[in-house]
This record gives C-alpha cells, structure tokens and sequence, in this order.
C-alpha cells in the first residue's frame, strides 16, 4: 500500500510537471492551462516579428545651404549674408583661418561657418523649409556648434523649430559653449555636436504649418559676449513604432499559446 501510494506520489508529481512545460486540458470543467512550452515558443515567435518589423525610419528633411558652403569666402573673409538663410542683426557667412588667430580645435571639417554676433537688438540665421509638420513624427536637430579662438563666447545663445510665417517658437534650448575659456587668449575653443529633439507630442498643434528652424542670439541683461558660429545643419523627421511592436510581441505570446491549447482540447486522451 505505501509503495502503491509512493507510486501514485510520484506518478503525480510527474504529471504536475509535465503539465507545468506543455499545459493542461480539464475536461470536467473545460480549464486549458498555458505552459512554459507555449509560453517560450510564443515569446521566440514575437520576438522574432519584431526584429523582422522595421524600426525608427528616420527621414532627412532638405535645408538649403546646411554647411553654409554656397557663399564662396576667402581665409579670414565673411558677409552679412547666407544663402538660403534669412539674416537678422549681425549675422552671416565665415572662414576661419587655420590655424591662426581665426581657429577652431581639430575635428571641424569645412571652410565656412554660420556666424551671428551681439546686438543690442539681437541676431539670428533662420530657414523656412518647405515641409510642414506632419501628425506622428519625431523631428531632431542636429548641428555643429563652435566659440572662436579669439572671440568671447555670446551668452543667450540658441537653437530652434519653428512653426509658421511670422514664426512661432516650438522649442529651443540654450547652445553650449564647450571650450576651456570663453575669452582667454591662446586657448582653442572645441566644435562640437549637439542635438534639439522634438517629440510629436510637442508638435501636435502644429500639424500643417511650415517647419523652421533658427539660430541666434536675444540680447537679456547680464548676457554678455561677442559671436557663437554653427555648421553642418540636419534636420530628420522619424517615426517609432513602438505600440505596434509592443503588438507584435504580445500576438506572438499569445497566438501559439492558445492555438496549442485548442489542439490539445480537440485531441483525444
């Protein structure tokens, strides 16, 4: 009797595990339950769908004259212009010398740049483009951002999208100045890289309207320096895909786990 009941024990742990791995059926009260089998297979299966789905699909949006190369300048030359750029203030096109009392740290890698410089009114590089803001898209700004050798950093410098003519701000951020010392001379100020996003949250209301962007300088108190020079400008519209994703893995869980029970509901036992 004990070694029937120890069979019995054991035959029923064995039967609890293997229903725990491929799922069980109770015909009594009709209870399917899911495995770990069912489980793993639909999560390799959904994870299998995301990875063939496409991910962040980025688009570049056109701006004219992005490394501000259209206007031909002589080592040390600048203007009061920038092709395909509306110039407020004091503001323009420039060539550095290198290296030289005009220079910029190694890494820059074009012959002019975008300048604006202080005003009392202020200054500012701005391009309408000719796409508008579209519902469900992200848009990132990205851009060189630079402080001369011998030349004060501006203080209230600043990167924006804009939407519409006469323009309204969407978001703008302060530009950082990188360098080692903002008017101290001899010593080389860094080109860096820096980066605006703006969610599609963010830009909902705007849907419709033309995208800007701008650069420049709005004179405040206390705000003091001389020029702040930007260079290789993109802007890209992307979308995210991730409730879809999140659909995906959640089918894939879910779609082999429940067919597998239908089939072992239907087979006889």
């Amino acid at each position: 009797m004990n070694s029937a009941s120890g069979r019995t024990h054991s035959c029923g742990h064995t039967h609890a595990a293997r229903d725990a791995v491929r799922g069980s059926f109770d015909r009594k009260t009709g209870t399917v339950g899911i495995g770990v089998a069912d489980v793993a297979a639909g999560v390799v299966i959904g994870l299998a769908a995301i990875l063939a789905a496409p991910g962040v699909q980025a688009t570049p949006l056109t701006i004219v004259n992005p490394g501000f190369e259209a206007d031909v300048q002589n080592e040390g030359g600048f203007s009061f212009s920038a092709t395909g750029w509306t110039v407020s203030g004091t503001a323009g096109t420039f060539r550095p010398i290198f290296p030289a009392t005009y220079s910029f740290n190694p890494g820059f890698n074009s012959d002019n740049v975008g300048y604006f410089n202080w005003t009392s009114a202020g200054s500012s590089l701005a391009q309408t483009l000719g796409d508008t803001f579209s519902a469900g898209l992200d848009y990132t700004l990205t851009f060189n951002v630079g402080d001369r050798l011998d030349r004060c950093w501006l203080d209230g410098s600043f990167a924006a999208i804009y939407a519409g003519t006469p323009l309204t701000i969407v978001k703008q951020q302060v530009l950082v100045n990188s360098g080692n010392d903002d008017c101290q001379s001899g010593q080389f100020e860094f080109f860096d890289t820096q980066t605006l996003s703006l969610s599609a949250s963010e830009a909902a209301a705007y849907v419709g309207q033309p995208i800007g962007i701008i650069f420049g300088f709005s004179p405040a108190p206390g705000l003091i320096g001389d020029q702040a020079n930007i260079d290789n400008v993109s802007l890209n519209a992307s979308t995210i895909p991730a409730p879809a994703t999140l659909a995906l893995l959640l089918a894939g869980v879910l779609g082999p786990a429940v067919t597998a029970r239908r089939r072992r509901a239907q087979a006889p036992r």
